[in-house]
């Protein structure tokens, strides 16, 4: 034929087949995209299925495109062709066929009519417990990327064709490769459409005990026992009273009856998983959780120990333990007062449990000054690798930042107990727990003030010193102290003592932590800080030298913060002559928050310079006139 008359049945092709209902017409309010091409949906149709891998996948895109962004929707008779299309290359040789299937398929089936949506999460859950094996992955992972882009008015398809699926491959399925892959999409189906009333009227406790049953048997793989644990916490979310009580008990009930330290350890992180999602919900059961744990990690820690396979255990049974107490800390601050001294005074020895570490009592001072030479080209601590007390070390820490973050009526106590033994963690072993106890100190500092102050005014920024007519400028006092401030400031001098040490550290790590924390003490007490800036001048000055783009910031802003709340200026004039230099240098630096923060470095360490107004010069005072007439 021409290529005329193909041409002129390409054209009338499209007005045939909506005449012949295979393509539906525009929908009302259509944002004038051009209108879809059947002929060109169903070549890309054909161009799936072809023999070259490239051309499959571009088909792949290109009809996704077609069906996102047209403005018209599809018959249900391309609808069913298009998704066994896409289900068809679930199973294709290439993996990256495979994967931009699973992308391609979540976004174009949730643009269609309800009922090829129900038969395609049918499909997949039905794939998911019966499929190739090979792919059985890539059917659980595409049904999950469907379930996260399909809108909330399809919650009721979704319980009707995916949760009663994944329920009988939880419970009856003899495959524990199949409980692994339903309990994931389970876990997701619960994230998206927990709330739905299905799942209210659902036997709610037979399926926590269906997934309570799964974390018994011990031949499980731990990433079914993870997957598990999780979808118990998304199940707890949206589980009634009753249910959840059901649910503790039966939990505390089996933390009780272990009969060995891994089994124990899966229902603690179990609850600690459930305190986290269901919120205040759990404190009516901390007055049996809490002693219960305590007592765990107490009798887990206690005394001397040696570092074998038993005591690896234990240390993750307390890390569990001290894990949920955070999340308790957090979420049910008024439960746990009663528990709250017993378990300020695990934490106090648990920053510092060790059992691995031996003082040999000749002096703080001696041991950090020889402190580097044991550490490796990479800052750590040459130790047994098969030391995991730090885990123990760092839960006690985040359960410490919590009580801060959590309790703000009790700061003066946790404060007057921790400050200065944290400081004397600032020695710590193990690199990512220093980060941490540096971190948690800077929690302290930050949560120990106000700095929500008033903007200075300009009748304020105005204000002339009598007798002179020198402009005073004025400035923002500096945050507003809290009661428990007072534990912190006096131990400062300790506190800068011990990070001017780290600053000197090799390890590159340790110096930007202590320097953030520097940053952090000249953010919220200023006033405070600037007796002791000579102690870190030097330490200041290698900073601002650093090809650390990171610690070139932290020292800048550091000295920023002093120098707008000074009051000594002398201390900043002495400064000057090795501080006006690295200014500058940072003003030609490549970077721009370098230079940005250089700049307001300069203009806030100026005023220090400014002599104040009564001893201002004779010159000064004859051409002030002048500056009123400019």
């Amino acid at each position: 034929s021409s290529p005329s008359r193909t041409r002129g049945r390409e054209e009338r092709a499209p007005n045939l087949l909506l005449a012949q209902g295979r393509l539906a017409p525009p929908q009302p309010g259509g944002s004038g995209e051009m209108a879809m091409n059947p002929q060109a949906v169903s070549q890309l149709l054909e161009e799936m299925e072809n023999w070259d891998k490239d051309k499959r996948f571009m088909a792949a895109s290109d009809l996704m495109q077609e069906v996102t962004n047209s403005n018209q929707v599809l018959d249900l008779h391309l609808q069913k062709r298009v998704c066994q299309a896409f289900l068809k290359q679930l199973e294709d040789q290439s993996i990256d066929v495979q994967g931009n299937a699973v992308k391609c398929l979540a976004k174009i089936v949730s643009k269609f009519q309800e009922q090829q949506i129900g038969e395609v999460l049918a499909k997949l859950s039905q794939l998911v417990l019966d499929g190739k094996a090979e792919v059985r992955d890539i059917y659980a992972t595409c049904l999950k990327g469907l379930l996260a882009e399909l809108p909330t008015s399809s919650s009721a398809l979704a319980c009707q064709n995916v949760l009663p699926k994944m329920l009988h491959g939880i419970t009856s399925h003899p495959l524990v490769e199949v409980k692994e892959e339903c309990t994931d999409v389970f876990h997701d189906f619960l994230k998206r459409f927990g709330d739905n009333r299905v799942m209210q009227w659902s036997d709610q406790e037979n399926m926590a005990n269906s997934l309570l049953n799964l974390l018994k048997p011990k031949q499980y793989k731990s990433s079914l026992r993870k997957k598990v644990i999780s979808c118990i916490g998304a199940l707890s979310a949206v589980l009634a009273d009753r249910q959840l009580d059901s649910l503790m008990r039966t939990l505390l009930t089996d933390v009780r009856a272990a009969s060995s330290k891994a089994e124990k350890q899966k229902y603690i992180q179990c609850i600690g998983t459930v305190s986290r999602n269901v919120g205040f919900r759990i404190g009516s059961h901390l007055r049996e959780i809490a002693p219960l744990f305590l007592q765990i990690v107490n009798q887990a820690t206690e005394g001397d120990v040696s570092m074998d396979g038993e005591n690896e255990q234990d240390h993750e049974v307390v890390e569990n333990c001290l894990n949920a107490f955070e999340s308790f800390v957090l979420r049910c601050s008024k439960e746990v007062a009663p528990h709250l001294d017993e378990l300020c005074n695990v934490i106090l020895t648990l920053i510092a449990y060790d059992p691995n570490f031996y003082d040999s009592g000749d002096g703080g001072d001696a041991m950090d000054e020889g402190a580097h030479d044991e550490f490796d080209d990479d800052g750590l601590v040459d130790s047994d690798d098969d030391d995991n007390s730090w885990k123990v070390r760092r839960a006690a820490l985040k359960v410490l930042a919590a009580m801060v973050k959590g309790l703000p009526d009790k700061l003066q106590d946790v404060y007057s107990t921790f400050a200065s033994p944290l400081i004397g963690r600032f020695s710590e072993r193990e690199e990512s727990v220093k980060l941490d106890v540096f971190m948690t100190f800077a929690e302290m500092v930050q949560n120990a003030v106000i700095k929500n102050q008033t903007q200075v005014t300009g009748t304020t920024a105005q204000a002339q010193v009598a007798g002179t007519g020198i402009l005073e400028v004025a400035r923002l006092p500096p945050p507003k102290e809290r009661p428990a401030a007072e534990y912190l400031v006096a131990v400062l001098p300790q506190c800068v003592a011990q990070i001017n040490k780290q600053l000197r550290s090799k390890a590159v790590k340790t110096r930007q932590g202590a320097l953030a924390l520097l940053r952090t003490l000249a953010e919220c007490v200023p006033q405070h800080l600037e007796p002791l800036l000579a102690q870190v001048k030097d330490e200041l000055i290698r900073a601002m030298k650093e090809t650390n783009s990171g610690m070139r910031l932290d020292a800048l802003v550091c000295i920023r913060h002093l120098s707008d709340n000074f009051s000594s200026a002398t201390v900043y004039q002495q400064l000057a002559p090795q501080f006006c230099p690295l200014f500058l240098h940072c003003c030609n630096d490549t970077y721009y928050k370098s230079i940005a923060q250089a700049l307001r470095a300069i203009g806030s360490h100026v005023y220090a310079f400014r002599p104040p107004p009564p001893d201002g010069s004779t010159p000064l005072l004859e051409v002030f006139p002048a500056f009123e007439g400019l």
